[in-house]
Order: structure tokens, then sequence, then C-alpha cells
């Protein structure tokens, strides 16, 4: 089982103050996202192939395994929306 690791953020704790809100975070819509960059809770992926390159390569281990030609589609296809 690959190790579970917190993010220092606290999420939506701080804005309720609930111990069970803790590391969540309230996402967005994908409607439009090739509109509304920057990316991410803090705003760290400037583009969506920023954002593709952060699942490819930072999940240990291995991230999400994709082609070149995957990348291209899957950007493609969130700018359609």
């Amino acid at each position: 089982m690959p190790e579970l690791r917190l993010s220092p953020d606290p999420g939506r704790f701080l804005i309720t103050g609930r111990l069970e809100d803790f590391n969540h975070f309230k996402m967005g819509s994908l409607w439009n996202i090739k509109d509304t960059a920057p990316y991410f809770h803090d705003n760290s992926a400037k583009t969506l192939e920023d954002v593709l390159t952060h699942y490819t390569f930072a999940l240990a281990p291995g991230g999400i395994l994709l082609t070149p030609r995957d990348s291209h589609d899957i950007i493609a296809w969130m700018k359609l929306l």
C-alpha cells in the first residue's frame, strides 16, 4: 500500500473550523477550465499542461502513465469543456 502523505495545507478547515474538513478542498467545475488558470488550491499550476505533468510525475510511485498523445488528447478535451 502506498504511503499516505497529508498536505500541510489544512484546506476547508481554515474556513469552517470543523475537524472533519481538515485536508479537504472544495473543487470547482471543469466547465470553461481553459479560462480559469492558475490551477490547484495554491495556484501552483499555470497551465493545463502543468496540471497534467503534476499528475503524471508527482504521485509516488509512478504517477499516471500517459503517452504524449494521451496528454495532448486529454488537454484538447478539457479545452472543449
